[in-house]
């Protein structure tokens, strides 16, 4: 059961954001000695979220855009959440 789920995309994907999310609270909170960051402010959030949004749209068609794989959507969310690790310290 475990291995049926981790095949679909939206858990590979959801499991990426969900560790960014935490390495995120991690390196502004205990390395950097920052206030932690709100949830609205946070990048990655918005980003799973918006990833969340559009699959279903794209399950809808028969042609998929090949920019849409759990790859290139684990990406978006690493650099997203680099750059808000970023903009918090700087």
């Amino acid at each position: 059961m475990i291995k049926e789920l981790l095949q679909r995309d939206e858990i590979k994907v959801s499991l990426v954001g969900g560790i960014c999310i935490i390495l995120v609270a991690v390196f502004v909170k205990m390395i950097f000695h920052l206030e932690q960051v709100p949830f609205h402010q946070n990048g990655t959030l918005l980003a799973l979220i918006f990833y969340l949004m559009t699959r279903g749209a794209f399950i809808k068609r028969k042609e998929t855009p090949k920019w849409d794989n759990p790859l290139v959507w684990s990406l978006v969310l690493v650099f997203v959440s680099i750059v808000t690790v970023l903009l918090h310290v700087y």
